[in-house]
């Protein structure tokens, strides 16, 4: 051997010598930095009751580094319970917000049928909850409700695309039910969270059931059968009404039904829904004002309460309305008003079939949604049956309130 090429054999061994150093201590460093848990996100988001603020990438991370861990059947230091495994799965598909399911599917390249195919290990009960919320946030091929057999597909998808259209205005409960502040609560969620709403109604219609915001919200079999059998009429001893005036159709009454059912308070907690009774024009059906705090609170709307269910408010309270009204706040004021005083404020007595005196003087009676506090022209403008209205003098409210709730931000779980 030479001495050049002597001199490139020395050379080839020191690189070969320096590159196998320094990849053996790219090994030493590797071993030395803990192994990320593909969980961690999951774990923290649940501590903090934020699992819908998990962004898709670790949705995606999470999802499939359990569905590996399954298909091993192995035990990993991160979870040692299949059980918790599963109940993670469900969790993070069931909290991924309705408008991100399809970004969800399309980041691991599949699609509802392969990826609840992909989760056979998962027990009946969680399997149901991850499909229903997969199926209605995507939408299913048309078909009827085999639980709702008098509502056709066509009458849902055109109810509910006019609820969406309409952005909630058009929604109407009627004189002859006590759903004014369910009707409320719709249409401020139809208007903050579409998507959900949406998704909500579709998996209410298919199976008689949904969930949100951590409750299960049941569709029970009297409310079923009575819709189902075409038993909700009017109430004959109702008789303020406008002209031509109709109750809610469909699955509208089946969502106030529904929300009424699982929400309702003493002393009608253990009482089921009679429509022969026209419990739905009853007490059965009122909300007081802490009832409605308590529904606002339980659909994820971070709210407060001022004032209560008797007639007349502080001028201090009176004045924290009004502020909370403006529409640089954000915020959205709900009123609880003595109705029949109103309706001679608005003007809206003169639209009934026959006239209406005054009713429960003492108490509020009727949930409406402010829509402002015009203080140059002095006017108070109003949302409730279906419409807005308006009532010439400020000042004259005060008197006719008897609470109301301030709904500051909307922040489900």
């Amino acid at each position: 051997m030479n001495l050049r090429a002597f001199a490139i054999y020395v050379i080839l061994l020191l690189l070969l010598d320096f590159s196998t150093g320094l990849r053996a201590q790219e090994l030493r460093n590797a071993a030395s930095q803990p192994v990320q848990n593909p969980f961690a996100s999951y774990w923290k988001a649940k501590r903090l009751k934020k699992l819908r603020k998990l962004s898709i990438p670790e949705r995606v991370l999470i999802l499939d580094s359990a569905r590996a861990q399954a298909k091993r059947d192995t035990v990993w230091p991160y979870i040692q319970d299949p059980a918790i495994r599963n109940r993670m799965i469900m969790d993070v598909v069931v909290k991924t917000p309705a408008r991100d399911v399809p970004e969800l599917l399309d980041s691991m390249h599949t699609n509802v049928t392969q990826f609840t195919s992909s989760l056979q290990f998962l027990s009946s009960r969680e399997m149901r909850r991850v499909t229903r919320h997969l199926n209605a946030s995507v939408g299913i091929p048309d078909s009827n409700s085999r639980v709702f057999t008098s509502i056709s597909y066509q009458a849902f998808q055109s109810q509910l695309r006019l609820n969406l259209r309409n952005r909630g205005d058009s929604l109407f409960q009627s004189h002859s039910t006590n759903f004014c502040g369910k009707i409320a609560l719709a249409r401020l969620w139809i208007q903050r969270d579409s998507s959900e709403y949406k998704r909500f109604m579709t998996e209410l219609y298919y199976n008689g059931r949904a969930e949100w915001n951590g409750t299960e919200f049941v569709t029970p079999p009297e409310v079923i059968a009575a819709v189902n059998e075409d038993k909700i009429k009017w109430d004959p001893d109702q008789k303020v009404q406008f002209s031509n005036e109709e109750m809610p159709q469909g699955m509208d009454m089946v969502f106030y039904l529904t929300l009424t059912s699982v929400t309702r308070s003493f002393p009608y907690t253990f009482t089921p829904y009679d429509p022969d009774l026209h419990h739905e024009n009853g007490m059965w059906a009122a909300t007081a004002i802490n009832p409605q705090l308590r529904l606002f609170r339980s659909m994820g709307f971070e709210a407060e309460k001022v004032g209560n269910n008797v007639r007349g408010i502080t001028d201090r309270q009176f004045e924290k309305f009004k502020s909370a009204s403006d529409s640089s706040t954000g915020k959205t004021v709900f009123l609880l008003v003595n109705s029949s005083i109103l309706d001679t404020l608005s003007g809206a007595d003169s639209e009934y079939v026959s006239p209406r005196g005054l009713e429960h003087t003492f108490w509020g009676t009727h949930w409406i949604t402010v829509e402002a506090f015009d203080e140059q022209q002095d006017r108070f403008i109003f949302w409730e049956y279906g419409r807005r209205r308006e009532v010439q003098g400020i000042a004259q409210l005060k008197n006719i309130i008897a609470g109301g709730i301030i709904v500051n931000d909307y922040d489900p779980q």
